[in-house]
């Protein structure tokens, strides 16, 4: 299955890492091949998350806290989620030359990785814009910056984001922003506590959509005067989406991301009774109403693509939210579920699977320039593959997750259909539902020009 045509019995021949050929149902493999039978499931491309946070060297009082996985255990759960490519974000920390430390970043990474990957490259400090032409020349061009956790003093002022944007541009880049404003966001998170209130569902007060809103408007006129493509991360309003689809529908360039807890989950889930601080990510849960906007803009093509946002933390940590929210650390696992969540949701909605290839596969390959060798089941592409049981009936249970999260938003969720093999670059690394690859297979993926 591909994002545009549903193939019934075809053989995919795999030589050298690649697909070779696409025989037709009834042919025969060549003599003397490995056999994977997928007679009953679903061959997909492989998918691409390009939303995922993983701890990195650095101190421990890292300004948004320790993510609980490395970069070893984050590519095996991706796989075994049929994520064949990641895309991590990356901050430099320390006195050393930003991209030297991604340098010896990557370095480590491909000691570890099962998946392929790229980075994206975070904006912090002037030195990070400085950086920016030794970044791309490194293979990476997408560039993050963050319009709120200013407490933290990670957030980028107008006059940054725009001194990088101007940057990123002339390097053919993509700039992706975190779109909340960072300054309303501290003075209503003071009121709420002001007023005695570190309960869950007061996280979610503290950040209204019209946090996103403004912040959405005002990345998106700083992208226009300074020519840069824009990115937004993890939409989660109907004002945003509708902001941002403006501005694409007047010529400007715009990728529209959502995640999946945005589209199936609500603020209720804040409640303590239910996922409680588990569910406090960034933005915060919102509205139904915001969840049907965002379904009718994935229906509609307007959302571009689909990533998990994929920011695991130690439960005992979130658990400090039941006592004060503020407190807790934002974020939480996705990798494995992003997929079978989403595969489920689409059947559910009676949504063309073609649909779910392009906004987990293709897409995310296009817009970071890795079209067609990798979100695509065609002669010459990567064989990166997943064979998906459609009739494997699970329950999300977090203990028998690769994370090291050890919970999920979707605990207790039963879902239809279930990655059970994954191939990258024609290797196994699951097989049947059980680890077939090992660390270190993993290749990194320059960042080409984006199709």
């Amino acid at each position: 299955m591909t994002s545009s045509a549903v193939l019934s019995g075809a053989c995919l021949v795999v030589r050298d890492g690649r697909i070779a050929s696409i025989l037709e149902p009834d042919v025969a493999p060549p003599p003397g091949a490995l056999v994977i039978d997928a007679r009953g499931k679903l061959v997909l491309p492989g998918v691409v998350d390009p939303h995922v946070h993983v701890d990195t060297p650095g101190p421990e009082n890292k300004p948004l806290g320790v993510y609980s996985d490395a970069f070893e255990n984050m590519s095996r759960a991706a796989v075994f989620g049929g994520i064949t490519t990641v895309i991590p974000f990356v901050f430099a920390s320390g006195a050393d030359h930003p991209a030297r430390y991604l340098q010896a970043y990557r370095e480590q990474a491909e000691r570890e990785a099962w998946s392929d990957f790229n980075f994206h490259f975070g904006i912090v400090r002037d030195a990070d814009v400085e950086a920016i032409p030794d970044v791309v020349k490194l293979g990476v061009r997408s560039f993050k910056a963050m319009m709120d956790y200013k407490k933290q003093g990670i957030m980028a002022s107008d006059g940054l984001l725009a001194q990088a944007m101007r940057e990123v541009g002339r390097w053919g880049g993509l700039m992706m922003v975190h779109a909340e404003d960072g300054e309303l966001i501290d003075a209503l998170e003071e009121c709420v506590k002001d007023a005695g209130d570190r309960t869950p569902p007061a996280y979610a007060r503290s950040r209204p959509a019209a946090a996103e809103h403004i912040a959405v408007v005002r990345a998106l006129a700083l992208a226009q005067d300074t020519g840069c493509a824009l990115y937004i991360v993890h939409l989660s309003t109907r004002d945003g989406l509708e902001t941002a689809k403006a501005a694409r529908a007047n010529g400007q360039s715009v990728v529209i991301e959502t995640c999946p807890h945005y589209l199936l989950l609500t603020e209720d889930e804040l409640q303590p009774e239910r996922l409680g601080p588990l569910a406090k990510i960034g933005p915060p849960l919102r509205q139904q109403g915001d969840a049907d906007a965002l379904w009718s803009a994935v229906r509609d093509g307007v959302v571009d693509l689909i990533g998990s946002d994929h920011a695991p933390r130690r439960k005992a940590d979130k658990l400090i939210g039941l006592r004060d929210i503020f407190a807790a650390p934002f974020g939480g696992p996705g990798l494995e579920t992003l997929l079978p969540v989403l595969y489920d949701a689409f059947r559910r909605r009676r949504l063309p699977l073609t649909l779910l290839s392009r906004v987990l596969s293709e897409m995310p390959a296009r817009t970071f320039g890795l079209f067609p060798r990798k979100g695509a089941i065609t002669v010459g592409a990567d064989a990166d593959l997943v064979v998906l049981d459609p009739d494997a009936d699970w329950t999300v249970d977090p203990d028998r997750l690769q994370t090291n999260a050890k919970y999920s938003l979707w605990a207790g969720r039963r879902l239809l259909g279930k990655p059970v093999t994954t191939l990258v670059r024609g290797k196994p690394v699951l097989l049947d539902g059980e680890a077939a690859g090992s660390r270190g297979w993993g290749r990194f993926l320059a960042h080409g020009a984006a199709l």
